[in-house]
């Protein structure tokens, strides 16, 4: 119920909290319920207050893995990303049999982190998973690419260009992998193909300088 009304007129989520606590004083353990109350106050901005309450969902059932998605994302929320990453780094391991939300919650708190390498391995077992989510194959590309794992980048973004012929991003970034591979002529090709988008202008520069190099 709480999830479905986060989209909802605070006057209605206000309501709505009401009610949960007036049910919570008559099942204090029950975890949906705090948990429900725990997105409420995630929705409100209320971080502290949320944390309090999927604290009590976890003491109820430290398996719950609705609650241990709320609780690394207040983590997050709070910008305590250490915390997170020790949280997550429970559930997470081996990466495998992982629950998808606690991996890509994880992967997106250490790729804040600046932890590529270790992000990277996250977004690929995601991508093993799910092939064809643009989305993950996007991240695991650029973080391989980050990581100087160009070769790797290169096969994650040209699956996003077999499914996604538009996207822009995936070229600028097999662009850049080449150009760290000595493959002009295949970083040239790659780049003339960022015709739009947030990349397009970082394209243009690079189009130029490769184009007309400084002889001085």
């Amino acid at each position: 119920v709480a999830s479905l009304s986060v989209n909802e007129s605070a006057t209605t989520q206000e309501n709505l909290k009401r009610t949960l606590k007036s049910w919570l004083g008559t099942y204090p353990k029950h975890k949906q319920l705090l948990h429900s109350l725990a997105l409420l106050e995630q929705n409100a901005g209320h971080i502290d207050t949320a944390i309090i309450y999927i604290n009590k969902a976890l003491a109820q059932d430290a398996h719950y893995l609705q609650a241990q998605v709320v609780y690394g994302e207040l983590l997050l929320a709070n910008q305590q990303t250490q915390a997170a990453d020790t949280y997550l780094s429970q559930y997470t391991q081996p990466l495998q049999k992982a629950p998808r939300h606690l991996i890509t919650l994880h992967a997106q708190v250490l790729t804040l982190m600046a932890q590529y390498t270790r992000a990277y391995n996250y977004f690929d077992e995601l991508t093993r998973r799910n092939p064809e989510n643009l989305r993950y194959r996007y991240s695991a590309g650029v973080l391989a690419y980050e990581n100087k794992q160009y070769s790797e980048a290169y096969i994650h973004l040209k699956k996003i260009i077999e499914l996604d012929p538009d996207s822009h991003s995936a070229y600028y970034y097999m662009g850049l992998s080449a150009l760290r591979q000595d493959l002009q002529t295949q970083a040239l090709s790659y780049l003339h193909q960022v015709k739009k988008g947030a990349d397009r202008l970082n394209a243009i520069t690079l189009l130029l300088d490769l184009k007309n190099p400084d002889t001085d």
